[in-house]
């Protein structure tokens, strides 16, 4: 499978070029199934044009997926729906639980995490965290190798983010972690040729 990138201004034929191609695959016969991903906005209206430059009433062997479809689809067929979702207000809600039972082992965040938007930032954190592949141990790791306040904030973040991944366990999936999930799983599932 190759990846082709296509780049180009607002209005510069991008949209026409996939839809050549996708109509190129279907005029040979290919009983292979397409995915067309666009950003969730857009998928009614990519739909709508990809029909009306295919001239056909409807669509049987293209399908136009957000990329929160398709990682739907995905864990639908190769396990991993089991665990239950949460979403922001979710994470808020457990951090808060965290936070208040870990309060007597904080240094620098005891006194903070009474404040209004201190939970809602620090969900924030871990979600980059998350993005970027960063573990409670790799934040332990590298408290060690620093003194004073940052020592010790990097103390409080890695044992609250810990807790949190503690508390998630094998029962809830973080929407963060979904994606991860999803690129484990993909592999299992039949079309997709990765």
């Amino acid at each position: 499978m190759k990846v082709v990138h296509i780049t180009g201004r607002a209005g510069s034929g991008k949209s026409r070029l996939i839809f050549q191609q996708i109509k190129a695959h279907l005029d040979e016969g290919d009983e292979c199934k397409l995915i067309l991903i666009v950003p969730e906005q857009f998928t009614l209206q990519s739909e709508r044009d990809l029909i009306q430059y295919l001239q056909c009433p409807g669509i049987m062997q293209v399908e136009v997926l957000s990329f929160d479809r398709l990682a739907e689809r995905i864990l639908d067929e190769a396990g991993g729906k089991t665990r239950i979702m949460i979403d922001d207000q979710g994470r808020h809600m457990v951090l808060r639980k965290i936070i208040d039972d870990l309060v007597p082992q904080l240094n620098v965040y005891q006194k903070v995490s009474r404040q209004d938007g201190f939970v809602r930032h620090l969900g924030t954190l871990l979600s980059e965290f998350k993005h970027y592949h960063i573990t409670p141990e790799m934040l332990e790791s590298a408290s060690k190798i620093h003194t004073g306040t940052l020592k010790d904030k990097l103390n409080d973040i890695s044992l609250i983010f810990k807790h949190f991944n503690d508390y998630l366990g094998v029962r809830y999936l973080d929407i963060d972690d979904r994606f991860n999930l999803v690129l484990e799983r993909i592999h299992a599932v039949s079309y997709t040729h990765l």
